[in-house]
C-alpha cells in the first residue's frame, strides 16, 4: 500500500483543521449519451473512448453493420461503415484492442448459406484491412479473439450454414477450431473440435498466468451429430494446441452451456452457465473442480455480461435487469465466493449496463443503453479508488507556557474503539531552530484526564510494541484505545521549558470500524521556523 504524506503550513491563523474525506465504491454518471446506443462497446482505450460493433441486418438487409465510437463525453459517432461487395466483409460481431494501437475483430454470416466470416484490422482513423477469410463454406466465423503475450492473436471459430435443419450434413457444419493468427495474417489451425466429448461451438478464450489458454464450449457432446447440442465444457489448451477438458457439464445440478470464461486473480476460472435458468456464476479450478457461486433468478439480475478480472483480485460483471427498478446491476465476486451488488437506479445512473472495463485506480467503466439525462443511456463508472484513510495527524508549533502551550484536538468517528499512539516530540527535531527539550504530554476527553506522560520509556514495552516509539528518551508517548468521540492532546515543556514541538496521533488499528477524522490545533503562530505546520499521512494513494 502506498502512503501519501501531506503538509499544510499555516502562517497567519492560530489553529489548523485538517480533514480527509473517505470514499466508498459507488456508481457515478460520467456523461449522458447523445444518441441511442445500438450495441454495447467491447473496447475501452486508456483515453476513455469506447468502441464496439453493430451487427447490421439479416437476409439481404441493406445495413451491413458498423464500428461505433463512444466518447467519454457521451458523443456517438461511426468510425467505420461496412459497405462490402462480399458478404464476408459485413456484420461485425467481435472487437478487441491490440498492442499496436489498432482494433481487430471478426464478422459473421448474414443469412443461411452465406459466406464465411473474416478477421480484420481497423485503425483508429477508420482504415479497414481484411487479414484472413475463412473459406470452408460452413459459415465459419470467429467466436472469440484475444492477443496473447507473444504478440499473436488466438481465438476460436465455428459455424453451420445448413439453416437449422435437423440432419445437418457434415459438409455444412463446423463444431469449432482453436487457431493462431499473426499480425501479418498468417493463420494456423491448432485444434479441430470433433463435436464429441471435446465439445462444440467454442465461445471464449483467455490466456492464463501459466501461458496456457482457457475457455469454454457452449455445446457438446453433440447428439445427434452435426447439430449444436449438449451442455458444454471448460477446456485448457497449450500454445501448441494440446487440449485438456477440465470439466464437462451434465445439465443436472451443475447446469450447462458455459460462456464468458476468464481467469481470476486467484488462478481459478470463472464463467457463466445459462442452462437451465437465467444464469449461474461458476468457478472451475485448474484441476477441474466446479463450484456454483451465485444464481441469477431474474429479480437479482438476468443476462449477465462478460466477466472481468480486476487488479484488485475480484471478478466483476453486470446484469441487464435486477434490483429496483429492474435497471440492472454490477456484481462483484471475491476469492472467498462472497457476492456484492451495486444497483443502477434507472434514472441518473442509467439502466441496462454493458460489460465493464477497468481504468484508473481499479475503477470500472461502461455504458448503459437507457435512461440518464438524455434518456439514451449513460457513460458510467464504478468508483473503486482505494479508500483514503488518515494514518497520522500532527501539528508542529512553538510551545510556550501558560495558555500558549500546544493543544491538539482530534476526533475518532465510527462505531468501534480505535487504538492509537499519541506522541510528543521535541529533542529529535532537526533543523527547526530551538526545540522543546523535555516534552510532557497529556490526553483529555472533555474535563477528564485520560493519561499523562513525561518520558515514553515509563511504558517502554507497550510503546515499542507499536513499532513507532520516539527516538529520544526524553520525548513522550501515550498508547490508548479510545471510543469514538473528541479528544485533546496537550504538549508542554517540563519545568516550563519552551521550544518547537510536535504533537501527533497514529492510527494503530486500521481494521476497526472507526477512523481518525481531523486535527484542530491551537498554538502560537510566529514567523520563520515558528509558524504552525499541520501534517497528515493518508493511505490508499
Amino acid at each position: 500500500m502506498r502512503h501519501a504524506l501531506r503538509f499544510v503550513k499555516i502562517a497567519v491563523l492560530g489553529t489548523t483543521l485538517l480533514v480527509v474525506p473517505l470514499r466508498a465504491a459507488t456508481i457515478e454518471t460520467m456523461a449522458s449519451l447523445s444518441d441511442p446506443l445500438l450495441a454495447f462497446p467491447q473496447v475501452r482505450l486508456s483515453n476513455g473512448t469506447f468502441y464496439g460493433p453493430i451487427f447490421g441486418g439479416f437476409n439481404g438487409a441493406s445495413d451491413h453493420g458498423s464500428i461505433f465510437k463512444l466518447g467519454p463525453d457521451g458523443s456517438l459517432t461511426t468510425l467505420y461503415q461496412f459497405q462490402a461487395a462480399t458478404e464476408d466483409e459485413a456484420n461485425p460481431t467481435i472487437l478487441i484492442a491490440a498492442a499496436d494501437g489498432n482494433l481487430y475483430g471478426g464478422t459473421a454470416p448474414r443469412s443461411v448459406g452465406d459466406a464465411n466470416g473474416i478477421i480484420f484490422r481497423l485503425t483508429l482513423s477508420g482504415t479497414f484491412t481484411p487479414l484472413y477469410r475463412f473459406n470452408d463454406a460452413k459459415g465459419t466465423h470467429v467466436t472469440s479473439l484475444m492477443q496473447a503475450a507473444d504478440g499473436n492473436f488466438y481465438g476460436t471459430a465455428a459455424g453451420d450454414s445448413s439453416g437449422g435443419f435437423f440432419n445437418h450434413p457434415p459438409a455444412l457444419h463446423n463444431p469449432g477450431i482453436f487457431f493462431r493468427l499473426t499480425p501479418a495474417g498468417d493463420f494456423t489451425t491448432l485444434y479441430t473440435f470433433s463435436g464429441g466429448a471435446d465439445g462444440s461451438l467454442p465461445n471464449a478464450i483467455t490466456q492464463g498466468a501459466d501461458g496456457n489458454f482457457y475457455g469454454s464450449t457452449l455445446y457438446g457432446p453433440e447428439s445427434p451429430p452435426n447439430v449444436f447440442s449438449g451442455y458444454g465444457t471448460v477446456f485448457e489448451f497449450t500454445p501448441a494446441g494440446a487440449l485438456t477438458t477440465l470439466y464437462r457439464f451434465t445439465g443436472a445440478n451443475d447446469g450447462g452451456n458455459p460462456s464468458k470464461v476468464i481467469q481470476g486473480g486467484d488462478g481459478n476460472l470463472y464463467g457463466i452457465a445459462t442452462y437451465p435458468t437465467v444464469g449461474t456464476l461458476f468457478k472451475v479450478t485448474l484441476s477441474g473442480v466446479r463450484t456454483t457461486l451465485y444464481s441469477f433468478a431474474g429479480n437479482n439480475g438476468s443476462d449477465p455480461s462478460r466477466l472481468i478480472p480486476s487488479t484488485d483480485g475480484n471478478v466483476y460483471g453486470t446484469t441487464q435487469d435486477g434490483g429496483i427498478p429492474q435497471a440492472g446491476s454490477i456484481f462483484k465476486i471475491n476469492p472467498a465466493g462472497q457476492v456484492t451488488t451495486y444497483i443502477f437506479d434507472g434514472a441518473a445512473t442509467g439502466g441496462h449496463p454493458s460489460q465493464l472495463f477497468e481504468g484508473e485506480e481499479h475503477s470500472l467503466y461502461g455504458a448503459t443503453s437507457a435512461d440518464g439525462a438524455s434518456g439514451h443511456g449513460t457513460v458510467f463508472r464504478l468508483n473503486m479508488a482505494p479508500p483514503r484513510t488518515l494514518l497520522n495527524i500532527s501539528t508542529r508549533s512553538q510551545v510556550l507556557t501558560g495558555d500558549k502551550v500546544l493543544i491538539g484536538g482530534f476526533i475518532i468517528t465510527g462505531s468501534d474503539p480505535k487504538k492509537v499512539i499519541i506522541r510528543g516530540i521535541g529533542p529529535s527535531l532537526n533543523g527547526v531552530g530551538v526545540t522543546l527539550q523535555d516534552p510532557m504530554l497529556e490526553l483529555h476527553q472533555g474535563s477528564a484526564t485520560i493519561a499523562i506522560n513525561d518520558d515514553w520509556k515509563e511504558h517502554q514495552a507497550e510503546v515499542e510494541a507499536t513499532n513507532i516509539p520516539p527516538t529520544n528518551d526524553l520525548e513522550s508517548a501515550i498508547v490508548a484505545t479510545l471510543t469514538p468521540g473528541a479528544y485533546t492532546a496537550i504538549l508542554k515543556g517540563k519545568n516550563n521549558g519552551t521550544g518547537i514541538g510536535v504533537v501527533e496521533v497514529y492510527d494503530l488499528d486500521q481494521a476497526a470500524n472507526s477512523e481518525l477524522a481531523n486535527i484542530s490545533t491551537r498554538g502560537v503562530v510566529n514567523t520563520s521556523d515558528n509558524v504552525m505546520i499541520g501534517g497528515l499521512i493518508v493511505s490508499g494513494g
